[in-house]
């Protein structure tokens, strides 16, 4: 999680477009990366990947949106 440790910014679009991906490990990182760096257009893509069918991906997602919600200053 390079992009989280080092704020890497535009690591951004490219962990948003992996959320998607069929590895849960690769949607997991992706994930935490998001909660790091990601911004407010991340945030419906953190959402629906609430509803994976992989605990650890759920998971993650409930930490991405936590994070994100508190750097993001959301409601």
């Amino acid at each position: 999680m390079v992009a989280g440790l080092r704020a890497v910014g535009p690591a951004a679009d490219p962990a948003a477009a992996l959320i998607g991906d069929p590895v849960p490990r690769v949607r997991v990182g992706a994930l935490r990366a998001l909660g790091a760096v990601g911004e407010h257009e991340h945030v419906a893509g953190v959402l629906e990947a609430r509803d994976d069918p992989e605990p650890a991906v759920r998971r993650a997602a409930t930490r991405a949106e936590e994070r994100l919600r508190t750097r993001l200053d959301l409601a």
